[in-house]
């Protein structure tokens, strides 16, 4: 079976192998096996989010490389979104060889990374929403996290404001993400009444380009640091009094590699002058004592994951920062943003609090130390942008946790992404926050992106001697094809077929021609690179008329879709029936056609031998005639004229086929065995 590769290659035919009046014991079609080398896989995802959107690919190995960056040389096998309520249920085909698929996404608050066991041809995620266990009790629509606070460096008046702080864990998501601190959203939390929860997320991923890719430059976002911070005005926009506000803090995501720690700090409106000195001799008070991005799922793939959907009520310790905390904000007061970032890998998903803030300890004396005022930041960079959320009246602020280091060679800060932690401001009133010189979150677009990927790859593999006998090695024509594909969200608007023959063939070789039939029914317009190709019915074409004469030559068939006739909500999969015909003249019908294992032949077709002849396996039913190599290529060729499965000549074959293809499903890896 000369599948790749060089050497001459002839049609060989051995009447032992294969002898039609040898008596069949396989009457039954159905018990004949078709040699697929695909399995057909129900996906089925449940990120959690009520109203987000989430774009996805699926992978066959593990994209992510060991700096938690997505590896752009492997491609992905599919490209989707989920629906309105980040749900996704569909069958997908892969290569039976695939027994764990890989799910990437570069959406800021789902998983990164989900690396799924294929069981029982399923594979399956439901994020555990556990708001109820989560939920710590409370009254109102958040908690106060303490009127009281514990010290965690007094030099640097470091505070932390915790509940029950002696006995508090940090937990990493799925398990109870922060255990006694504070209490939870549920990822299907209404926000307003025209914005869910999801929906700001699905906003902020298209305003921060994480749509895109991973680790998108968003510096256009950076503004002065009197828009950076919060400040709670003494009179509203329309002129109303604001006595004070309630300011709640609501964690949305850990994007970035580092374990950081993030803290508040305030000071009055009025004061000028403001320089690095005074920001840093301002207490600082703890919110979030750890978060974590690029997390394991199963310790050994990356993948980013929220922390846990929490809010917290910030609290005013006084003009002297030493009263007894209340939780209103009062006018004339502005509220700064602090990053301790990069605080050390040693932090297991147990860690005490007492082991986070001995690393907030060690972090800040290394000045790994990020402020919202960017006087106070290494070589002033800036350290974080704010945006504005015109539908759910949300500020959010997203800090860059490299912004304590230098800048790189192109002046940038790590990525410039700032979105390393992402974290809201609500305001009770939210009149009392507003700034109309923020940047905004600009809509969700309604058109998405179009993205191409790589759907399949392969090898097809012919011999031409049916309806008499072959040596099986599969090697009078061989055909390395793939097929990409063009997608505008969940709508297919191009496929692309390209086909290489890769076989050399002797002089005495046959003439095949190569076909195919479009099962789909998908429809388009149809065009190829080839100069023969021809239609000869409906679904029914020729790409070439004599592979001998094609050799090492690249073919593409592209099917082309527009808005008025695009397959909508629809899963490619590779719906093809391929064939080659020996001897062919063109319009000539009654003809001899091979084609795959229980593939239906064409109308144009001969099939005088009759039945089960018709699935093109030999009396056996071990040897096919046809044979699609899904996933399979550069395979090292089958020495001439040998049978497939023969010693030295990929014997595993053999065993797969007895299995009926459960087992073995790698053979083709092991040309000498294992």
């Amino acid at each position: 079976m000369a599948i790749l590769g060089s050497g001459i290659l002839t049609a060989c035919s051995n009447r032992d192998l294969y002898d039609e009046n040898k008596t069949n014991t396989t009457k039954d079609a159905s018990s004949i096996f078709d040699f697929s080398m695909n399995q057909t896989i129900s996906l089925n995802l449940n990120y959690g989010f009520t109203g987000l959107k989430a774009g996805f690919k699926i992978y066959t190995k593990n994209p992510m490389l060991p700096d938690g960056t997505l590896n752009q040389e492997i491609a992905p096998i599919f490209i989707g979104y989920t629906d309105s309520n980040c749900k996704f249920s569909k069958d997908l085909i892969i290569p039976s060889s695939v027994s764990q698929i890989y799910v990437y996404s570069s959406n800021s608050t789902i998983p990164r990374l989900l690396p799924l066991t294929i069981t029982n041809g399923k594979a399956e995620y439901t994020t555990a929403d556990n708001a109820t266990s989560r939920n710590i009790s409370y009254s109102g629509s958040s908690i106060n996290i303490g009127t009281n606070y514990s010290t965690i460096n007094s030099a640097n008046k470091l505070y932390a404001i915790y509940t029950d702080y002696s006995k508090s864990y940090y937990t990493w998501y799925p398990y109870n993400p922060i255990q006694n601190l504070y209490s939870s959203l549920s990822y299907n939390a209404q926000l307003t009444s025209n914005s869910s929860l999801g929906e700001l997320i699905e906003r902020l991923d298209y305003g921060l380009d994480a749509s895109k890719t991973y680790g998108t430059d968003n510096s256009k976002y950076i503004r002065d640091t009197e828009h950076v911070n919060t400040t709670i005005a003494n009179k509203s926009q329309s002129g109303e009094t604001i006595d004070g506000a309630h300011l709640d803090l609501v964690f949305l995501a850990a994007t970035g590699d580092f374990q950081n720690a993030m803290a508040y700090y305030y000071y009055p409106s009025s004061k000028k002058d403001i320089d690095a000195e005074y920001i840093k001799s301002l207490p600082k008070y703890f919110v979030y004592p750890r978060t974590t991005g690029n997390l394991y799922m199963g310790y050994t793939n990356y993948g980013s994951y929220p922390t846990s959907i929490i809010k917290a009520r910030l609290q005013f310790f006084g003009s002297d920062y030493k009263s007894a905390g209340t939780d209103v904000f009062p006018a004339g007061y502005t509220v700064g943003w602090m990053l301790v970032a990069n605080m050390g890998g040693s932090l297991n998903y147990q860690a005490s609090i007492d082991k986070v803030n001995a690393n907030i300890n060690t972090a800040y004396a290394n000045r790994q130390v990020i402020y919202s005022n960017k006087e106070a930041n290494n070589n002033q960079n800036p350290g974080c942008i704010t945006l504005y959320d015109r539908k759910s009246e949300k500020v959010v602020i997203g800090f860059e946790d490299q912004a304590f280091q230098n800048r790189n060679t192109n002046g940038m800060i790590g990525d410039n992404s700032y979105n390393d932690m992402l974290f809201y401001v609500n305001a009770d009133p939210v009149s009392a926050i507003y700034d109309p010189d923020q940047p905004s979150v600009p809509d969700t677009p309604e058109t998405l992106p179009d993205q191409t990927y790589k759907t399949a790859e392969g090898t097809l593999a012919f011999e031409d001697i049916w309806p008499n006998g072959g040596d099986y090695d599969m090697n009078d024509v061989a055909i390395e094809y793939t097929t990409e594909v063009t997608v505008n969200g969940t709508n297919i608007k191009k496929i692309v077929d390209t086909y290489k023959i890769v076989n050399k063939i002797g002089s005495a070789a046959k003439k095949d021609a190569f076909g195919f039939i479009f099962n789909d029914n998908f429809g388009g317009t149809i065009a190829s690179s080839s100069s023969e190709f021809t239609k000869e019915a409906d679904g029914q074409y020729i790409l070439f008329k004599n592979a001998q004469e094609h050799i090492g030559e690249t073919f593409t068939v592209t099917r082309t879709f527009n808005e008025n006739n695009y397959p909508q909500n629809a899963i490619y999969t590779r719906n093809y029936n391929p064939f080659i015909v020996p001897d062919y003249v063109k319009d000539t019908k009654n003809r001899i056609e091979i084609h795959l294992p229980k593939a239906a032949a064409t109308a144009w077709a001969n099939l005088n031998n009759g039945g089960e002849n018709a699935y093109y396996v030999n009396k056996d039913g071990k040897y096919p005639f046809a044979i699609d190599l899904s996933g399979v290529r550069n395979i090292e060729m089958i020495s001439e004229g040998k049978t497939i499965g023969s010693t030295g000549e990929y014997p595993l074959f053999i065993n797969w086929v007895e299995s009926a293809g459960k087992s073995y499903t790698d053979w083709y890896l092991y040309k000498n065995g294992k």
